[in-house]
């Protein structure tokens, strides 16, 4: 039996305690958060026994086996860094830290400690994933032309999901000090772990800058308090160039505020013999493949796959296994520094 102990109460953590308490053989055995009525609030709602307002109480408490990180980017870090210390497995939301430094720092102690960790890069659980890097590793498509790879929503301009200016939910992430670089580290993370899951080596046209929209830029206000960092806002809107280990161009974008666009993650791959459409917002199972030579259009159905969820409770439970693929934290610095090259002098 896995005994979880969860960090956050918010929506995340609520995910977190829906998809993990729905696998066998895991039970969610403490949470913790820095506001007192908010963990007991919390601890009530989802029947969770104990319920901490410090991590270190929160271990020391040795309920708990494993634990899950599901709060905002800039305290990654700190919870990380003390359950590893104690010699727990971790389970974290990406990006795994605001900064390649931090990241560096969790992946040599997770390589010290021993332990399992992996990031929740998210986008892995859809099948279609997998369907499309089957097709490009097969070869029968002919030689890559170019890439084309997105994750639009627009949730900055038409607040959807809430009012970002008051719903702590969405208010963090528009903090150049919460957050990480803003959409770069929100979407961009799940996008760029695509991309290297799907292709191997990235790397960013050093002679393409692309482009850079700033909140203030893309609403045409200006703003104070939480949302301004030494006179800036965060990126909102991030176009880039990259180049794959074989040369073959990547056009990427990522954006908070795609008119129209709502939750719409897309990878379209141009072979010489024909293009392949990955677009999660259609389908989750499978890609469309659209042949050169007769333009007819197939689906391509994924195989089903371990979710990262399964796959962490698996480590868990045979510490000593390797599982193919893990997005350890190594893993995740190497996505860190893909995202750091984005933002002119780094992530700060």
């Amino acid at each position: 039996m896995v005994a979880l102990g969860l960090a956050g109460t918010g929506g995340m953590a609520e995910y977190h305690v829906k998809k993990f308490r729905a696998l066998e053989g895991v039970t969610i055995a403490a949470c913790k958060d820095r506001n007192w009525d908010h963990a007991e609030a919390f601890s009530q709602r989802f029947e969770i026994p104990w319920f901490f307002t410090s991590i270190d109480d929160l271990l020391a408490s040795q309920v708990c086996s494993a634990f899950s990180c599901a709060v905002i980017d800039s305290h990654h870090r700190e919870l990380c860094q003390a359950v590893l210390e104690y010699g727990l497995p971790v389970f974290c939301e990406k990006p795994l830290t605001r900064t390649v430094g931090d990241s560096q720092f969790l992946a040599n102690l997770a390589r010290r400690k021993g332990v399992p960790t992996m990031v929740n890069f998210s986008k892995r659980n859809a099948p279609a994933l997998g369907a499309l890097k089957d097709l490009i590793d097969q070869g029968d498509t002919g030689a890559l032309v170019s890439v084309e790879a997105e994750y639009l929503q627009s949730w900055v301009i038409t607040k959807v999901w809430g009012d970002w200016e008051t719903v702590p939910r969405w208010k963090w992430r528009l903090s150049p000090k919460e957050s990480t670089a803003g959409v770069i580290g929100d979407l961009g993370s799940h996008l760029v772990d695509a991309l290297v899951y799907l292709f191997g080596d990235l790397r960013i046209a050093e002679d393409d800058p692309g482009s850079l929209v700033s909140l203030e830029y893309a609403l045409g206000r200006r703003f104070s308090g939480d949302f301004v960092n030494w006179g800036n806002t965060v990126c909102v809107d991030r176009r880039a160039s990259f180049v794959l280990g074989d040369g073959t161009p990547v056009a990427f974008r990522v954006s908070w505020v795609e008119p129209g666009a709502l939750d719409d993650f897309r990878i379209t791959v141009n072979f010489e013999r024909g293009t392949a459409c990955l677009d999660l917002s259609k389908s989750r199972e499978g890609i469309e493949y659209e042949s050169a030579l007769d333009h007819r259009i197939r689906f391509l159905r994924g195989k089903a796959v371990r979710s990262t969820y399964e796959t962490f409770i698996d480590l868990c439970s045979s510490p000593t296994s390797r599982v193919v693929g893990d997005l350890n934290f190594d893993h995740a610095l190497r996505i860190q520094r893909i995202l750091d090259t984005l933002v002119p002098g780094g992530i700060a």
